[in-house]
């Protein structure tokens, strides 16, 4: 019981890279982000990635879809042949119905939970003198 307590008070792991590009600059890279080498990890890291992707993309479509639906009650055909076999009503009338304030608000989290970083990290460069090099 107390290894668990003390594993989930602890804080991250952070990992340290050194990179030196030329002689003469060494970059430094401390980062809590676990860096995915196997390869169920690396595919859990890009398909993890590509539904960010699409929840942002889908929260954008929303609030484009409303405001076109509040501007002009037409919506274009490119979002029409986005949207596919919903071309029933069923997800333009739930659209109509949602206030700007509700789908605004909701759109703004999912957008910042899309595009937020799991982890932190922090970055330092610097140059050393050219006779290093030599």
């Amino acid at each position: 019981m107390r290894d668990l307590l003390q594993r989930l008070t602890a804080p991250p792991a952070q990992h340290l890279r050194v990179l030196q590009p030329t002689c003469a600059t060494v970059s430094y890279t401390v980062s809590t982000r676990t860096l995915p080498k196997t390869l169920p990890a690396r595919l859990a890291h890009y398909i993890g990635i590509i539904l960010r992707t699409v929840t942002g993309l889908s929260a954008a479509i929303l609030l484009l879809l409303k405001w076109r639906l509040d501007e002009s009650e037409k919506v274009p055909s490119v979002l029409m042949r986005l949207l596919g076999p919903i071309k029933d009503m069923q997800l333009l009338h739930v659209v109509e119905t949602w206030q700007w304030t509700y789908l605004v608000s909701s759109a703004l989290v999912v957008m910042f939970l899309a595009l937020r970083r799991g982890y932190t990290g922090s970055f330092l460069h610097s140059s050393l003198s050219l006779s290093a090099c030599f």
